[in-house]
């Protein structure tokens, strides 16, 4: 997403603090996959990948939402 090679940690928290479904949804899209093949290949189901990576990125929108909150990109 060129998006994200345009901009600066900071400015990513910015438009997770404003709800940006845009960047929501690349984090989600960005890294579901990944998270699924490891929790079934652990024996979880597909399902239970989908609800709890859901779930962290509600948390990260949230976290990103409270003061002092940073994100380091790699």
């Amino acid at each position: 997403m060129i998006f994200f090679k345009k901009k600066r940690p900071e400015n990513i928290i910015e438009e997770l603090r404003k709800g940006n479904e845009q960047v929501i949804e690349h984090f989600y899209a960005s890294g579901f996959r990944a998270v699924k093949k490891y929790i079934v290949a652990h024996g979880g189901d597909p399902d239970l990948a989908k609800d709890l990576y859901q779930e962290a990125i509600l948390i990260l929108v949230q976290k990103a939402s409270q003061d002092g909150f940073t994100l380091e990109v790699e």
